[in-house]
């Protein structure tokens, strides 16, 4: 098929009925991908372009590899101990990076549950995690 072209569906989702606004389309003059971030907000009840979240600041940002482990170790722990509520609800889940790591040590990530359907989630907190006391023990608001 030399010299020959072929059409392409131009728009990848697309659904305007009941006013909902496209969220990828390529345009057929240009080639162009666009991306609309179009989200739903409920206290409008409308379709709005998406804001992305930004942070200002003031002077000097300084992040420890500590506050990187905190905030990624959801993502790449290789140890977890989960602790359960009486109703069988999960009531805390602690997490490593260190597969190798004893249950006496401080370096445990964990994360406490309510005992809900819908349950509270608080954490990480640093802790030992070589009984369910201990973990109890953390300065838990929930």
């Amino acid at each position: 098929m030399a010299g020959s072209t072929r059409s392409i569906a131009t728009e990848l989702f697309c659904t305007d009925d009941n006013d909902i606004k496209q969220q990828i389309k390529v345009d057929s003059d240009t080639l162009i991908l666009h991306i609309l971030n179009w989200v739903y907000n409920p206290s409008t009840l409308a379709w709005e372009r998406m804001k992305q979240p930004t942070v200002e600041i003031a002077g000097d940002l300084t992040v420890t590899m500590g506050d990187l482990e905190a905030l990624l170790a959801d993502h790449y722990y290789q140890r977890m101990k989960p602790y359960t509520h009486a109703s069988g609800r999960v009531k805390y889940v602690c997490k490593n990076t260190d597969i190798d790591a004893a249950e006496a040590d401080t370096d445990w990530l964990c994360w406490k549950f309510t005992d809900a359907a819908i349950p509270e989630k608080e954490g990480p907190r640093l802790g030992a995690v070589d009984a369910e006391a201990t973990v109890d023990g953390l300065a838990w608001n929930i």
